[in-house]
């Protein structure tokens, strides 16, 4: 078999995607394997090689992921610093509604990195007690057992 002739960037950028999009469609890497083979021109790659280039995407996402949190952070902090600057221009009146986007920017900072804490959520019995598991296994009339 012949060596493979080396891509450009954008070529393999565009394999990349093409390997993603049949990844996240569910194909097995034999079958995206045998895709790029159909290719016109075909792009000779083993199922191994494909395993590797989702690995590789994978890892790609994570980073991305992480990349995007830290963007987001500091569009979050321009804000806020904004807002502070702004509030030291303005009179009194016009300072609620500051305030509010100053909350706003917080609440998504927390929520972005995952800072709150889940609402505790309880099941309870009739008037807040707690649930008698007895009585709901127990039949409709237990002295007729």
């Amino acid at each position: 078999m012949a060596a493979p002739v080396a891509k450009s960037a954008h070529q393999s950028e565009a394999i990349d995607r093409q390997i993603n999009d049949w990844d996240l469609a569910g194909l097995t890497s034999v079958e995206i394997a045998a895709r790029l083979a159909a290719l016109a021109p075909p792009i000779v790659m083993t199922d191994r090689a494909v395993r590797a280039r989702i690995a590789r995407l994978n890892q790609r996402a994570v980073i991305d992921r992480e990349a995007m949190i830290q963007h987001e952070l500091r569009v979050l902090s321009f804000a806020e610093r904004k807002t502070v600057e702004a509030l030291d221009q303005v009179d009194a009146d016009a300072v609620a509604p500051a305030v509010t986007a100053l909350r706003g920017v917080s609440e998504s900072r927390r929520k972005l990195l995952g800072l709150d804490a889940p609402a505790k959520q309880e099941v309870t019995g009739a008037d807040g007690g707690p649930i008698r598991i007895i009585e709901a296994l127990a039949p409709p009339n237990a002295e007729d057992v």
